[in-house]
């Protein structure tokens, strides 16, 4: 199977896979959802209908975004243009992942807190969840703690920099890392939870609007710096 035709097989998967994971994920979170109107049910069984919900919820995200990856919806986010409040954002992720041991930080350097961007608030909350979920998991310091910042350059693109104090990456793996199911030679001895998709596909999300991701270099930890234009 020669190089292009494996990228296309490639593609197809992912786009029928995100297809078939859609429907089942919508009637858990439809139920789970259903089930946490019922008032009579424990506080203890409510946690954990909470609990479902929000996984849950990730991955419909997470296959929304394998969805707008593939070429069949290439060119539709030029189209959508959403209004996303970035103070809503910035609440999520503080909600989600904040706790004893990790420590986010985040500057929304914008006049105005709403943008109008060629992607859905999801979609946005899906990258940089990505981000702040690799900060945490390569990262062996006893307070993870990290920097996120949301502005504007002065060419007019919306910003946004991950900042944390985590194990980096290796020199020369700067670019091998944005592809798909790649992890650097530094994590191999870190026991943790992942595909090595989440910079591959936000990469390819960013790219389809126009933007992208970079790794910059830093003394320690990493950063990493989302780009994409906005109304």
């Amino acid at each position: 199977m020669g190089s292009n035709q494996l990228e296309e097989s490639k593609k197809e998967f992912i786009a029928i896979a995100s297809h078939k994971l859609l429907t089942p994920l919508s009637v858990i979170q439809f139920n789970a959802e259903l089930l946490l109107k019922n008032t009579d049910i424990s506080e203890e069984t409510q946690e954990k209908l909470r609990d479902i919900l929000k996984n849950t919820k990730q991955l419909v995200d997470f296959s929304g975004i394998l969805l707008k990856t593939t070429d069949a919806y290439k060119g539709e986010g030029e189209q959508l243009i959403s209004d996303i409040d970035i103070s809503n954002v910035a609440e999520t992720l503080k909600k989600e992942f904040e706790s004893e041991l990790v420590e986010i930080n985040i500057d929304i350097n914008l006049k105005d807190k709403v943008i109008k961007a060629p992607m859905q608030s999801t979609d946005l909350l899906s990258i940089v969840r990505f981000m702040v979920d690799n900060a945490i998991k390569y990262n062996k310091s006893e307070r993870k703690k990290i920097n996120i910042t949301f502005s504007r350059d002065k060419g007019g693109l919306f910003t946004i920099t991950i900042l944390d104090n985590g194990i980096g990456v290796p020199d020369g793996e700067e670019e091998a890392i944005f592809s798909g199911f790649y992890r650097a030679n530094n994590t191999k001895d870190i026991d943790v939870k992942g595909n090595g998709l989440s910079l591959y596909l936000s990469k390819k999300l960013l790219k389809n609007i126009k933007g992208d991701i970079a790794l910059e270099k830093v003394e320690s930890g990493s950063k990493f710096v989302v780009k994409f234009p906005i109304k």
